[in-house]
This record gives C-alpha cells, sequence and structure tokens, in this order.
C-alpha cells in the first residue's frame, strides 16, 4: 500500500501453515516420547529417549519436564522416567467405551479379505473349541463355520494353544475319549496330542495339514492377555491346494491380526472364563 511503513517492532507473521506445522511437529514428538516410554519395560534417560525419538536433546527436555509436570511422566532414580499415572488413568477411562465384539469381528473379517479364506475366532468352552466369530472369504468356497458351534479339541489346531496353560492332569480328565476319534476313524493317540500341546508352548504359529481333513490345512495363532496367558485363538482354515508356498503368507497375516486383538485385550484384566462372558453372545446372535 503506497505511504504505507513498517514499524521497526513489527515482527513478520509466521504463516498459517508453518505454525500449523511446527504445532503438528511438536505434537508429534510429544506422541513419540509417550509411544517409546510404553514400549520400554524399564525407565529410560532423556539421551535415550532422545535418540529413540529422532527428537533433538533440547527439545526432549523441555517436552520430557512439560509431560512430568502434567503427570504423563514420572521421574524414577537417577534421572531416568517411565510413564506416569494419569496415562494409566486415561487408559482405563478409554476401556469404558471400548466394543471388544465388534472389533474382533472387524479384525475377523479383515484376516478373511486378506487372506481370502475362512477366518475363525475361538475359545475354550466345556472341553471344546467354540468357534465365537467366523467370517468366510468373498470368493465361491464350500467351507462354512458356523458361529457357536463346538469341536472336539484334538481336531483343532488352536486347541494346542488354548490347552497350553492348562496342567496335563486336567487336560486328560476334561477331553473325552471319544474326542479323540478323527473324521477318517483313526484315533489320536493321548500322547501324542500332549506332545503336540507342549511343543506350541514358545510359539506364535501352529499347523494341521491334513491330518484332520485330508484336504484341508488349519493354522493357528495366540491370543494373549496382558500376563501372557492364551485366551482365544484365531485361525484360517486353507484348502491344501492353497497352501503350496503360502504358508509364511498366511502365518503374517495371523500375527498381525493376533497382535492387533491382543493388544485390546492387554487393556484389561481378562482370562479364558473372561473372554466368554465378553463376546459369548456374539456367537448366539
Amino acid at each position: 500500500m503506497a505511504g504505507y511503513q513498517a514499524d521497526p517492532e513489527e515482527k513478520p507473521m509466521a504463516s498459517s501453515n508453518s505454525s500449523q506445522s511446527l504445532r503438528g511437529k511438536g505434537t508429534d514428538r510429544v506422541f513419540d516420547i509417550l509411544e517409546f516410554l510404553a514400549s520400554k519395560a524399564d525407565p529410560s534417560t532423556i539421551p535415550e529417549i532422545s535418540i529413540g525419538t529422532a527428537c533433538p536433546r533440547s527439545t526432549t527436555y523441555l517436552l520430557v519436564e512439560q509431560l512430568e509436570e502434567r503427570g504423563y511422566i514420572d521421574r524414577a532414580s537417577e534421572g531416568r522416567y517411565h510413564l506416569g499415572q494419569k496415562v494409566a488413568l486415561l487408559g482405563k477411562a478409554a476401556t469404558k467405551h471400548l466394543d471388544f465384539p465388534n472389533f474382533i469381528r472387524g479384525a475377523v473379517q479383515k484376516l478373511a479379505l486378506d487372506s481370502q479364506q475362512l477366518s475363525e475366532f475361538v475359545a475354550l468352552d466345556n472341553w471344546k473349541q467354540l468357534v465365537l466369530i467366523a467370517a468366510a472369504a468373498q470368493r465361491p468356497s464350500y467351507m462354512l463355520s458356523t458361529e457357536g458351534s463346538r469341536h472336539p479339541l484334538p481336531r483343532t489346531a488352536s486347541s494346542r494353544f488354548l490347552l497350553r496353560d492348562i496342567p496335563r492332569e486336567e487336560i486328560l480328565g476334561g477331553v473325552k475319549e471319544e474326542d479323540y476319534v478323527l473324521r477318517d476313524g483313526s484315533t489320536l493317540p493321548e500322547s501324542e496330542f500332549l506332545a503336540s500341546i507342549e511343543a506350541s508352548r514358545g510359539k506364535d504359529i501352529f499347523m494341521l495339514a491334513g491330518q484332520v481333513d485330508p484336504h484341508l490345512a488349519c493354522i493357528a495363532c495366540p491370543i494373549t492377555n496382558a500376563e501372557g496367558q492364551c485366551i482365544a485363538a484365531i485361525s484360517l482354515v486353507v484348502p491344501l491346494v492353497d497352501l503350496e508356498g503360502q504358508i509364511e503368507h498366511y502365518s503374517s497375516l495371523l500375527r498381525t491380526a493376533a497382535t492387533t486383538i491382543t493388544q485390546q485385550f492387554s487393556l484389561v484384566a481378562i482370562g479364558q472364563r473372561g473372554i466368554l462372558g465378553l463376546l459369548l453372545h456374539t456367537a448366539r446372535t
């Protein structure tokens, strides 16, 4: 504008986009710090936080100080920090609004869509495997699964995880003799069944290929609670003709789905019986 003279004390205004970018970056760094501390079993120093979040050390000092003042971070001994009680309170408040049945159904449906195979979310109920949620692939398939159906444990891959935290004597007393009879009329020895349960310990994938049905394989992955106990399992039922060269692909999809669901269950205290109370109505609707 003609005749306009700038005030010597006037400072150029930052652009709106620049301000938003700076605020966004600061917010991202706060989240990065909280997520970094959440991933660590032990308290961390500011240099460790700075390196782990790729945040300048001076900025890390400032953000950690602010988070500590607000109660989101607590100082441990020797200048180390961990998540504060306010984070736990926020998590507790969030669990009141979690819709576990629909969340899990969405994860099971996504697994079926990504794999183009039959996907099931199962739990242990009265010494049978109970199908709580099932989703079929969109492509034409002869494979069907009925939510609410129960299956003899020795016939299922998921049972190896569902039973792995149960004492041997209880398993022998709980599984009925007739449940060891497979579909082809042969009988699975108790010792072989128990050995396969033992073999599942420390693993996150168990597969039965052709043992139960000559044309099908079942690949299972455990769902665990905050204490690491298996409370449910998620599985894929795959025709053997689709399995060749694809085991790792299906296993990767299962691990992703199981991790997603397990992270949700880590927010609440729940065991094998609790999972039924939480989700059983979904198998009856």
